[in-house]
């Protein structure tokens, strides 16, 4: 018995060296990228009680006509998934959003914009920020305002019993659309019910009359999806004047009916900037504080004062505005750090860092370059990692802190997506 006891302890030791070493061994092999699937936006198979393009409100149409502006209506200006890889929405440039099912690639539901008859139109969707939890973002218009538009998911798990016969469920077909519903059933045997089950198109913020350029979106409390009373922060530009904001949802404690009051910070532009021009913008981690980025390469920090308006603080002249020129860019987790793709290729980190004369801005990181000019550029919520496209058609993905390329991709971008900056 102590023999075997002996040698039995031995071989449970060794069978935990192997454990170790099998979920080590993965971190020393390449990284790869592999393809799921294809959705066609514009052409997937509609889902049972789908309406068609012709039945919906004359606020969305798909004629190239979006309040008298010649525009392609179905071009795709913002996508986001849910948290299960089941839905993909998509906001297109008319205003109007479609839900699809990534398994099937059905629609699942379209959602008109609200419009007020009395009010001003709003014009073509021209630019869109999303929320790291993609269920909310922030739209700027052709006409010159913004406009924030939340979707609430509905999701629970049922006995395969409860499932309707006529959706058709069994062990052969994982996941079944029906209703503008997706099931999936799940190895425990629990079938998983997951739909967006509602669209909210927010008040509009006019900002000027002309094209809103770019926008930013900050949602503080994007894990209280159970609380209407939420309060986000928002930075838009024109390409010329500069907007901050705040949006405060209260809740009626007897009528539940939610009133949002919102404060705004402007800043008007002077002759230099009129010439530069504002292509990129983020907002600061606690909404103190917003940074934009011109055509020139220049980042300006801004910051709120007593009189509604933004005042100018910390500037920087980057990399990518001295050697080449600027073209895209977007918040790194965090925000304290601005990300810039410019034309040579390379992608520049900019931040806030201690120097011996004080807190300035400076170029931390930068990296690529191989690939040709960059077009976009996606930054991980939950890690410093960035995902860049670039002209020739490479997709990459880089750890920021090392300026490592962890992987790497061909595709073509301009065969299915006439602008993949709007929703990279």
């Amino acid at each position: 018995m102590i023999t075997v006891g002996g040698v039995g302890t031995i071989l449970v030791v060794m069978l935990v060296v192997l454990v170790l070493l099998a979920n080590v061994f993965p971190l020393f092999q390449k990284n790869t990228a592999e393809f799921l699937t294809n959705v066609r936006l514009n052409e997937s198979v509609l889902s049972d009680n789908v309406p068609s393009p012709d039945q919906l409100p004359s606020t969305v149409k798909n004629t190239g006509e979006v309040d008298g502006l010649k525009t392609d209506a179905a071009v795709p200006v913002g996508c986001g998934v849910d948290e299960y890889c089941e839905l993909i929405w998509v906001l297109h440039r008319d205003g109007s959003l479609t839900v699809h099912s990534i398994a099937t690639g059905k629609v699942l539901s379209r959602h008109a914009a609200d419009v007020d008859p009395s009010a001003e139109p709003l014009g073509a969707l021209e630019c869109c920020a999303i929320a790291d939890n993609d269920a909310s973002m922030l739209a700027g218009y052709s006409k010159g305002s913004v406009r924030p538009i939340t979707l609430r998911f509905q999701m629970e798990f049922v006995s395969l019993a409860d499932v309707p016969k006529e959706v058709g469920l069994d062990d052969r077909a994982r996941a079944v659309v029906s209703d503008g519903i997706v099931y999936r059933l799940m190895p425990s045997g629990l079938v998983r019910k997951q739909q967006v089950s509602e669209v909210v198109f927010h008040p509009t913020i006019a900002i000027s009359n002309a094209p809103i350029v770019c926008v930013d979106w900050r949602n503080p409390q994007a894990a209280s999806s159970f609380d209407e009373s939420q309060s986000w922060a928002w930075g838009a530009t024109d390409g010329e004047t500069i907007a901050l904001g705040t949006i405060d949802n209260k809740v009626n404690g007897f009528s539940g009916a939610i009133t949002q009051e919102t404060t705004t910070w402007r800043h008007q532009p002077s002759e230099s900037e009129r010439a530069a021009g504002w292509i990129g913008l983020m907002v600061g981690s606690r909404s103190e504080q917003i940074q934009t980025l011109d055509s020139k390469g220049k980042v300006v920090v801004w910051v709120p004062s007593e009189d509604k308006q933004l005042a100018p603080g910390m500037q920087f002249k980057t990399l990518a505005g001295s050697e080449s020129k600027p073209v895209t860019s977007v918040p790194l987790l965090g925000r304290s750090t601005l990300l810039v793709g410019s034309e040579s290729g390379h992608i520049e980190s900019v931040a806030t860092t201690a120097t011996s004369s004080g807190q300035e801005l400076r170029s931390i990181h930068r990296f690529g370059g191989d690939h040709g000019p960059v077009l976009a550029l996606s930054a991980s919520p939950e890690s410093r990692i960035v995902a860049a496209q670039y002209q020739d058609g490479t997709g990459a993905l880089y750890y920021v802190p090392t300026n490592q390329e962890l992987v790497s991709w061909k595709s073509q971008p301009q065969g299915g997506i006439q602008n993949p900056r709007r929703i990279f």
